[in-house]
């Protein structure tokens, strides 16, 4: 990786209008799919020889994100609702009327399983957590719907796909 000599010259920007294939100048096969977001967001699925990669993006439960991660070695989820985040605890009302919003835009753990667990996926990999949110309680929810490996990874952590 690293970085480019040009800086930021060199990007390439793709805009993205609707779901299905995605032309790209990289070694792999790219769809996306629509995801369920306040704003249009996209889930990407990156097909690189045997191996294939999902990443959600802000979504809530949409079948097209079990469609999208149909059979894939690796799913990176939206599991921003644990039931340990700053916005659950304490009873603050405003707090509580936030965390209503969110649920419209985003997966709790369980969620995230029951999605893995339909879409037949091998490993899942939760992400965008809220503030205090408990990652041993957002695995332990995840597993106890979710036969595959699941993880909870730390900032910039390297996972390797199998």
């Amino acid at each position: 990786m690293g970085r480019s000599p040009k800086g930021l010259m060199d990007v390439n920007i793709i805009e993205i209008i609707e779901s299905g294939e995605i032309k790209t100048d990289i070694p792999a096969y790219v769809t996306c799919a629509e995801m369920v977001h306040n704003v249009k967001t996209f889930g990407y699925r990156f097909h690189i020889e045997e191996k294939v990669v999902v990443i959600s993006g802000d979504t809530a439960p949409t079948p097209n994100i079990v469609e999208l991660a149909r059979g894939a070695n690796l799913l990176v989820l939206d599991s921003a609702l644990t039931t340990t985040s700053v916005y659950t605890k304490g009873g603050n009302k405003e707090f509580s009327k936030v965390f209503e919003n969110l649920k419209k835009e985003h997966c709790t753990p369980v969620q995230c399983g029951q999605i893995a667990q339909e879409a037949g996926v091998k490993t899942l990999v939760l992400t965008h957590f809220l503030p205090e949110a408990d990652g041993e309680e957002a695995f332990a929810e995840t597993s106890s719907v979710f036969a595959g490996e699941v993880i909870v990874p730390k900032d910039l952590q390297k996972i390797k796909v199998d």
